[in-house]
């Protein structure tokens, strides 16, 4: 009785571990695929210059950020803060490809 409730429920919660770290795993693996791919497979990159690669990897930062923190999310991928909110700022204004700088809005002075 009491030990099959116990044996029971000692493997329910090895089960939850496994789906946690089957679910931290596949989320490193994705951003790791989307770096690849991003970076047109070269393992030792300083940029990426390309809109399409910057939006690539976001999307798979967006995925990532379900199931770990973006701190860790951005340790994993080599990207500085500053950087991912850069990007993420002009995915929905500026283009993505890289330019010495976006336009920024300047107010008249009155």
């Amino acid at each position: 009785g009491d030990l099959a409730a116990n044996d029971y429920a000692e493997m329910a919660a090895e089960i939850e571990r496994f789906r946690r770290r089957t679910a931290l795993l596949g989320t490193v693996v994705g951003l790791l695929a989307a770096m690849v791919r991003g970076s047109k497979i070269e393992p030792h990159y300083d940029r990426f210059p390309e809109g399409d690669a910057k939006r690539i990897l976001l999307r798979a930062i967006e995925r990532a950020k379900k199931t770990l923190p973006l701190s860790a999310v951005l340790r994993i991928t080599r990207l500085a803060a500053s950087r991912y909110h850069s990007w993420h700022r002009g995915e929905s204004g500026c283009d993505m490809d890289d330019q010495p700088s976006c336009p920024r809005v300047v107010s008249p002075h009155a």
